[in-house]
C-alpha cells in the first residue's frame, strides 16, 4: 500500500503526532465538562398567564381560548396541551420533532409573535409569559434554609442569593417558600359606608400620592439643580396617614379612618418543607457550558463561608444535588470502563506474543485520545451516554490492530524484512478490515438520526462509536505498521501461540469436521433453536420501554377535598412525613414536602396548583447500600399510609432512570360538553376495570370549589349609571384585592394591596355592605344590580389540541399483563368510538405512544442497517450469495440475546433493542474475515474443503480474540462489576451475549453454509442458466 509506504518514511513525524494526540487527549480528559445526560432541546414552549381570583371557566374563556386561537395557524406545532385552573392559564406547545433546526427556531419565534399580537385579553391581565423549556438550564442543586423567623429567613435567603449569583456558571436562582413583602390595606366596609367612600377612591388616592417624579432642571446663579416632586411612602404609618378625601374646612378622611394597614407578606399559596421543617429553598440553575461537579464545589465552598457569619440558629441543608448523581453514575461507568479495558489488555497479552500485544494495545489509548479530541470540537461533553459509547467500542477498537498486527508478524515469520512485512501484511487485510469497520458504522449510523425524545438522548452513542472506530482504523493503517517495522526484530520475534490455544484450536478443527459431515442436521437444529428463541422472545419475555429499576427518587402525592385551606393541608401531610421519617438512615437520604403544588421539576409543563394538593419528594440512598429496592420501600409505605385520614387520594409515582415517558395507559377523550365527556370517561374506566392486571384507574376530571356567582342585571346597572366592568373590578378589589401602588426600594418592590378585612371577606352577608360608585358620584348597593347564586365549579379544564379533554390513566401490573396488550385491547374495543359519538374523539398516548414512536424509529434503523450492510458486503465480495451467509450471524446472535434475557429475568427494553441494531454491524465482522480468507485460498488454487478448513484454522485466534475483547470490554457494564447502571445494562447485555453466541456458532455454521453453497453450485454447473445468472456475481462458480 502506498499509504503505508509513505507512513514508514515519515516515522518520526507520526511518532510525534502520536505523542501529541496522547497529551491532548489526557488534557481533555481532565478539562472536559461533565454531566449526567446530554444537553437536549425539548422543543416545548410554555405560555403562562396569571389571572388572580378568576375561576377555571373564566380563565378558559378569557385567557386560554384566545391564546390557543392565536397560535393555531403557526406552522410546525405538533401538539397543544392546556390547563385552566383557578387564577392561571398554562398552554404547553409541543413543536414537531421532524422539523429542521431552522424551522424549529422559526416556529418558536412565530409563537412569540402570535402571543404578542393578542389584543382581546382582559385589561387587568398581565402579558402572557412565553417560556421555552431548556434541558441544559436544569436544576444544579437546592439549598434549604430553616430555623429562623420568616422575616429573618427571607433576609438570610436574599443575602445568600446575592453571594451565589456571583459564582460564574450559575444562570439563575429561583426561590420556593419565599413570600414577597406586601402592605395590606384591609378596609371595613361599614365605616366606608359611613364616610360615603368607595374602594376605588382608596385605591386611587394611594396610587396618586405615592409619587417620585422628576421635574426637570433649574439653573439659579448659574448652577444646575435637579427638580423632583417627592411624595413616596415607605412605612405602614405613612400609608395610614394618606388623605383619601378632604374639604375646604380642613376636614379630611385618612386611610387609617377606614382601614387597617399591615406590613406583612403576600398570601401563602405554597408551603415548602425539608424533613418536615418549614424552609425557604433556593433553586440553582446552571449555564449549559458549566461543569456540574466543579460548580457544586464552588457552591459548597460559598455555603461554608456564609455559614460562618450567619445566625447560629440558621440551618442550611442541600437537596437534589445533581452533581451527586453525575459523579456517582460517571464513577460507575469509569470503573466499569477501566475494568473492561484491563480485561481487554489481559486478553491481548494472553493470546498474543508480548511485542504483538504491546503494539496492538497502543491502539486503545490512541483511539480514545483522538476520539476525546474530536468530541471536544463537536461539543459533546462527558456524560452517561457518551461514556457508554466509549465503553461499547472499548473492545472493538483493538480488533483492527489485532488483525493487522497478526498478519504483519506472520509475514515476518515467513522471512520478510520488517519494512516489507508491514507493507504486505497491511495490504492483505486492509479491505476486509475496512469492510468490518464500515458494516459496524452502518449499523450504528441510523441511531444517530432517530426521531423522538429517545433519539435526542441516545444520538451520542452512535456518534462516539463511529468516531472511535474511525480513530482505531487510522491507528491500525497508519501508526501500527510504523511501530511494527521500527520496534520489532524479525530474527528475535516469534509469533507465539500458547499451548492451551493450540489444543483448543485442534479440538475446534476436529469438531468443525464433524459439523461439516453432519452439516444439514446441525443447520436444522440451529434453525429450530432460533425458532424456539423467537417463540420465547414473544411469549416469555416482557417489553418495558424503560424498566423501573435503579429507582432512587419517588413522589408521594396527595389530594384532599377541593377548598381545603393550605394550612390544614400542611398539617395533614405531617402524618405522611412521620412515616417517611421512620425509614432507616441507610435507606433515606432526605425528603422535601411541597404543599399547594404538584410538579416533577421547575420545567414541568403540567404543574398543578391548589391548596388541596401536595407532594413529598423522597430521595433514597444508592441501591447498593440498601437491602430493599425502591419498589419494596414503596409497597411498605403504601401499606402503612393507606389508612391516613384527611385525603381523597394518596398515590406514589416513581422517577425511573432514562428519558421521560408517559403512564402505561393514557386515553385522551376530547369534546365540548363536560357531562358527555364524564360519561365517556366512565365507560373507558369500566372497560379497563375488566382487564386483569390494570390498576390505579382514574381520570383527570375533578370537581371544583363551591362558587358564589354574581349575575349582573344589565338593565338595572345601566339605569344606575354603572358599567359591568366597574362592578367586576369592585368585587375583585373586595375579595382578591387590587394593587393600588408599588413602593420601590433598593433591594425590593413592595405591593400595596387594598381589599376588605378578612372577617368581612369570609362572611357571605358582606355583599349587603358593598357599594359601587356610579358615573354621577353616587354609591349604589351591589345587591341592587346583581343576582347572587351559588354553584359548583371545576378544578381544572384541560384542552388537548384546542378541545376540552378528560384523560383516563392507569398503571399496569407487569407480572400479569403489559402496556402493549392493554392498549391493543382497548383500541379494538373502542375502534368505532368517533363514528358512534359525533363531535367526540379519543387519542391514545402515554407510554404506548412513546413506545410506538421509539420502536418505529428503531425498526427503520434496523432495516436501514441491514440493507446497508448487505450492500457493502456485495461490493466487498462481488457476490450476491456470500453476503447472505454473512447475515446468518444476525439470527445466531438473537439466540444469545434471548437466552440471556430469559435466564436473567430481564424484560426487553428500548435500550436492549438499540443494542440489537448496533449488534447487527458487529456480529458480521467475524464472518467477513473468515469468508474473505476462504475466497483468497480458493483463488490461490486450494480445494474447496481444504480452503474452508485452512481459513477456519488461521482465523480461529483473531475471531476468538476480537470476540473476547468486545465481550470483556462490555461485560463489567452488563453485570455491574464496577457498579450497576440499569439504563445501560440492557445494551451491554445484548452486545455481550449476542457476540458470545454468534461468534461460537459462526465458527461452525458459516463454514458449513459456505460448503453447502458451493457444493450446490458445483452440482448445478451443467445448467446453463446458473452460469448466466450467478456467474456474474460469483466468479468462482465451476465452469462447464
Amino acid at each position: 500500500m502506498k499509504l503505508v509506504e509513505w507512513c514508514l518514511k515519515q516515522a518520526l513525524v507520526l511518532n510525534l503526532l502520536t505523542l501529541f494526540i496522547f497529551l491532548s487527549g489526557i488534557y481533555f480528559i481532565f478539562t472536559a465538562q461533565r454531566e449526567a445526560f446530554p444537553h437536549v432541546a425539548m422543543d416545548i414552549m410554555i405560555i403562562s398567564t396569571p389571572y388572580p381570583g378568576s375561576s377555571p371557566k373564566e380563565v378558559e374563556k378569557l385567557i386560554t381560548i384566545p391564546v390557543e386561537r392565536s397560535i393555531k395557524e403557526v406552522f410546525g406545532i405538533d401538539e397543544v396541551h392546556s390547563v385552566s385552573i383557578e387564577g392561571r392559564s398554562s398552554v404547553v406547545v409541543v413543536i414537531d420533532e421532524d422539523l429542521s433546526a431552522k424551522d424549529t427556531e422559526k416556529c418558536k419565534t412565530d409563537i412569540q409573535r402570535a402571543i404578542d399580537r393578542i389584543e382581546d385579553l382582559p385589561d387587568n391581565v398581565d402579558k402572557p409569559n412565553v417560556h421555552e423549556v431548556r434541558a441544559h438550564q436544569m436544576r444544579l442543586i437546592e439549598i434549604n434554609l430553616m430555623g429562623l423567623s420568616e422575616p429573618e429567613l427571607r433576609r438570610q435567603a436574599d443575602l445568600l442569593e446575592d453571594r451565589l449569583e456571583l459564582i460564574s456558571g450559575i444562570s439563575s436562582i429561583g426561590k420556593r417558600g419565599y413570600r414577597e413583602r406586601e402592605f395590606w390595606v384591609e378596609v371595613d366596609p361599614l365605616i366606608l359606608k359611613e364616610y360615603h367612600l368607595s374602594l376605588s377612591e382608596i385605591i386611587g388616592s394611594l396610587g396618586s400620592q405615592n409619587i417620585n417624579l422628576p421635574g426637570g432642571t433649574s439653573t439659579p446663579n448659574g448652577e444646575e439643580f435637579l427638580v423632583r416632586t417627592m411624595g413616596e411612602v415607605e412605612t405602614s404609618d405613612q400609608i395610614s396617614n394618606i388623605v383619601v378625601r378632604s374639604n375646604d374646612l380642613g376636614n379630611a378622611n385618612l386611610v387609617k379612618d377606614v382601614a387597617h394597614v399591615t406590613d406583612t407578606f403576600e398570601e401563602e399559596t405554597r408551603i415548602e418543607k425539608l424533613r418536615g421543617k418549614k424552609s425557604i429553598t433556593l433553586v440553582l440553575l446552571k449555564h449549559k457550558s458549566a461543569d456540574s461537579i466543579d460548580l457544586i464545589r464552588l457552591v459548597q465552598k460559598e455555603l461554608e463561608m456564609f455559614q460562618k457569619t450567619a445566625p447560629k440558629d440558621l440551618k442550611i441543608e442541600t437537596s437534589n444535588d445533581s452533581s451527586y448523581y453525575v459523579q456517582r453514575r460517571l464513577n460507575v461507568l469509569v470503573n466499569n470502563g477501566w475494568m473492561g479495558m484491563l480485561l481487554v489488555l489481559i486478553a491481548i497479552f494472553f493470546f498474543l506474543s508480548k511485542r504483538t500485544a504491546m503494539i496492538t494495545a497502543l491502539g486503545i489509548p490512541f483511539a480514545f485520545c483522538l476520539t476525546l479530541i474530536i468530541l471536544k470540537f463537536i461539543d459533546i461533553n462527558i456524560n452517561l451516554i457518551s461514556m457508554f459509547g466509549l465503553i461499547i467500542v472499548s473492545g472493538m477498537i483493538v480488533d483492527d490492530g489485532i488483525v493487522f498486527a497478526e498478519n504483519i508478524f506472520s509475514h515476518m515469520q515467513r522471512g520478510l524484512k520488517a519494512h516489507d512485512a508491514a507493507i504486505q501484511g497491511a495490504k492483505e487485510v486492509f479491505k476486509p478490515v475496512l469492510a468490518t469497520v464500515i458494516t459496524t458504522i452502518i449499523a450504528f449510523l441510523p441511531l444517530a438520526f432517530m426521531k423522538g425524545t429517545m433519539g435526542k438522548f441516545v444520538w451520542q452513542i452512535p456518534t462516539v462509536v463511529i468516531i472511535a472506530l474511525l480513530a482505531s482504523l487510522v491507528e491500525a493503517v497508519i501508526i501500527l505498521p510504523v511501530h511494527a517495522a521500527e520496534w520489532v526484530d524479525p530474527s528475535k520475534e516469534r509469533l507465539h501461540t500458547p499451548n492451551w490455544l493450540l489444543r483448543l484450536r485442534q479440538k475446534y478443527i476436529y469438531a468443525l469436521k464433524w459439523v461439516i459431515q453432519k452439516k444439514f442436521k446441525v443447520l436444522g437444529i440451529t434453525a429450530g433453536v432460533f425458532a424456539l428463541s423467537l417463540l420465547i422472545a414473544f411469549k416469555g419475555i416482557d417489553f418495558k420501554l424503560f424498566p423501573p429499576e435503579g429507582i432512587e427518587v419517588f413522589f408521594i402525592k396527595a389530594k384532599a377535598n377541593v377548598g381545603t385551606p393550605i394550612e390544614d393541608m400542611a398539617q395533614r401531610m405531617q402524618a405522611l412525613e412521620a412515616w417517611i421519617s421512620k425509614l432507616p438512615e441507610h435507606e433515606l437520604k432526605t425528603f422535601n414536602t411541597q404543599v399547594g403544588v404538584m410538579q416533577k421539576d421547575i420545567n414541568d409543563p403540567f404543574t398543578r396548583r391548589g391548596s388541596h394538593v401536595a407532594q413529598i419528594m423522597v430521595e433514597l440512598t444508592p441501591e447498593a447500600k440498601r437491602k430493599r429496592d425502591a419498589n419494596e420501600i414503596i409497597r411498605d409505605l403504601e401499606e402503612k399510609t393507606k389508612n391516613v385520614q384527611g385525603f381523597e387520594n394518596i398515590w406514589f409515582t416513581k422517577v425511573t432512570p432514562g428519558p421521560p415517558v408517559g403512564r402505561p395507559v393514557s386515553i385522551d377523550i376530547r369534546g365540548d360538553d363536560f357531562e358527555e365527556l364524564k360519561k365517556h370517561a366512565q365507560t373507558f374506566k369500566e372497560a379497563l376495570q375488566k382487564i386483569e392486571g390494570v390498576q390505579d384507574i382514574e381520570d383527570s376530571f375533578e370537581k371544583g370549589k363551591q362558587e358564589i356567582r354574581l349575575s349582573v342585571n344589565s338593565l338595572k346597572a345601566a339605569q344606575a349609571g354603572i358599567s359591568v366592568q366597574t362592578i367586576a373590578q369592585t368585587v375583585r378589589s373586595a375579595f382578591e384585592g387590587s394593587i393600588a401602588t408599588t413602593i420601590r426600594k433598593a433591594d425590593e418592590e413592595i405591593n400595596v394591596r387594598v381589599r376588605l378585612a378578612k372577617p368581612f371577606r369570609d362572611n357571605t352577608e358582606v355583599f349587603d355592605s358593598i357599594f359601587i360608585p356610579n358615573n354621577r358620584g353616587n354609591l349604589i348597593p351591589l345587591k341592587e344590580v346583581v343576582q347572587i347564586e351559588s354553584g359548583e365549579g371545576i378544578s381544572y379544564i384541560n384542552h388537548f389540541n384546542y378541545k376540552r379533554t378528560i384523560t383516563v390513566t392507569a398503571t399496569i401490573d407487569s407480572k400479569v399483563t403489559s402496556s402493549f396488550r392493554v392498549n391493543r385491547q382497548i383500541r379494538n374495543q373502542f375502534k368505532d368510538f368517533s363514528q358512534n359519538n359525533i363531535g367526540y374523539d379519543v387519542k391514545y398516548g402515554g407510554e404506548q405512544k412513546d413506545t410506538h414512536k421509539s420502536l418505529s424509529s428503531l425498526g427503520f434503523s434496523f432495516i436501514f442497517a441491514a440493507i446497508g450492510i448487505v450492500f457493502i458486503l456485495c461490493v466487498v465480495f462481488q457476490s450476491l450469495l456470500q453476503p447472505l451467509i454473512v447475515m446468518v450471524t444476525v439470527p445466531l446472535s438473537i439466540i444469545g440475546v434471548v437466552f440471556a434475557f430469559f435466564t436473567h429475568g430481564y424484560p426487553f427494553s428500548f435500550m436492549a433493542i438499540l443494542g440489537m441494531v448496533g449488534l447487527t454491524g458487529v456480529v458480521v465482522n467475524n464472518a467477513i474475515i473468515l469468508i474473505d480468507l476462504m475466497n483468497k485460498l480458493r483463488i490461490a488454487g486450494e480445494p474447496l474443503f481444504d480452503s474452508v478448513l485452512k481459513a477456519a484454522h488461521n482465523r480461529f485466534r483473531p475471531i476468538l480474540l476480537t470476540s473476547f475483547t468486545t465481550i470483556l470490554g462490555l461485560g463489567p457494564v452488563a453485570y455491574g462489576l464496577g457498579g450497576d447502571d440499569p439504563i445501560l445494562r440492557p445494551t451491554a447485555m445484548v452486545i455481550t451475549w449476542g457476540i458470545l453466541f454468534s461468534s461460537a456458532l459462526t465458527l461452525f455454521i458459516v463454514p458449513a453454509l459456505y460448503l453447502i453453497l458451493y457444493d450446490l453450485l458445483a452440482r448445478m454447473k451443467t445448467i446453463p442458466w446458473v452460469q448466466n445468472t450467478f456467474g456474474r456475481f460469483i466468479p468462482d462458480i465451476p465452469k462447464t
